[in-house]
């Protein structure tokens, strides 16, 4: 059996849903270990700047590039994560067969739809749809809590740059959108590169320029 492969990313994160959609057609899902984090805490569609909307739409720019055949589109805005973040952990944990399943409806209502999935009647329509209870979609248990702000704090850590996707094996990194024969081979324990090139656009170091005349 091939080590678990754990992945770092943010449902916000157009580099993270290309991932997500590359594993679900690939036997690798049956070993991800999916873990939500927030990569930028103060997203928010209240807040969404013309700024803001352009570097979204550099990100999809280059994911379409990346992947042509996936179905993807640029959103009204970034929303914030938290709350779907506690629901997909809550079914994790209370309904572990359907938490694929609301993860990639989280993905496409975003992506696809271009939904705001930090509304939680959106989140009610996903789980609906799922045949899942309401319930989740509320105040998460400290368990929950914990385990988020334990993974966030772990993603936090210096090796991992502020970047997602991230993947993990057996302590090894590898940073950025992949080709699925690239992954299977990280898994393996082989040396792949990272991609900087298809890294969440937002948390890319800013270059200064200098103009001296």
């Amino acid at each position: 059996m091939e080590p678990e492969l754990v992945v770092y990313g943010d449902f916000n994160c157009p580099f993270c849903y290309a991932l997500s959609e590359q594993l679900f057609e690939s036997a690798l899902n049956e070993s991800v270990e999916w873990r939500p984090v927030e990569h930028l805490p103060d997203a928010s569609c209240d807040t969404f700047t013309p700024i803001e909307q352009s570097r979204l739409t550099t990100d999809v720019y280059n994911v379409r590039h990346r992947v042509p055949s996936l179905e993807i589109a640029v959103p009204p805005c970034r929303p914030n994560t938290a709350l779907c973040n506690q629901v997909f952990l809550s079914i994790s944990q209370l309904l572990p067969a359907k938490a694929d399943a609301f993860r990639q409806a989280v993905f496409h209502a975003l992506w696809v739809d271009g939904l705001d999935i930090s509304a939680s009647d959106v989140l009610d329509g996903l789980l609906r749809k799922l045949g899942i209870d309401e319930a989740v979609n509320c105040q998460p248990s400290p368990r929950v809590a914990e385990q988020l702000s334990r993974w966030q704090l772990d993603w936090t850590a210096d090796r991992f740059e502020g970047r997602i996707p991230a993947m993990v094996v057996d302590d090894r990194l590898l940073l950025g959108l992949e080709s699925l024969s690239d992954i299977e081979r990280f898994q393996k324990g082989e040396v792949v590169l990272d991609d900087r090139g298809t890294l969440a656009h937002d948390l890319q170091p800013l270059q200064s320029i200098a103009v001296i005349g």
